[in-house]
């Protein structure tokens, strides 16, 4: 698509929709109008955080507590299943929140 096809959808000017791509690249795009872009296409914005790192990788600081503890788990599947476990307590909502 065009960027002046892009406008017409838009209702904007052609300098516009040109601005709105250079703030894009940029990362300096206003959520709403990535949104209003977004609904222009038929498309939704989909904004995700994801981890840098992998719940067992996470989850290694919880296990070495348990460690000094003397609870380590150490056969496979019991720590398997503690991590499922754990994983399927996790509440997405709450994720970020401080405790």
């Amino acid at each position: 698509m065009t960027t002046g096809q892009l406008a017409r959808r838009l209702g904007v000017s052609q300098l516009t929709v040109v601005l709105l791509e250079q703030s894009e690249a940029l990362g300096h795009i206003r959520l709403d109008t990535l949104q209003r872009a977004a609904t222009a296409l038929d498309c939704r914005v989909v904004c995700a955080l994801v981890p840098n790192k992998p719940l067992e990788q996470q989850l290694a600081a919880v296990e070495l507590s348990m460690a000094l503890e003397n609870q380590s788990v150490e056969d496979r599947e019991t720590r398997e299943r503690l991590l499922q476990t754990l994983s399927e307590q996790i509440d997405p909502k709450n994720i970020w929140r401080e405790k």
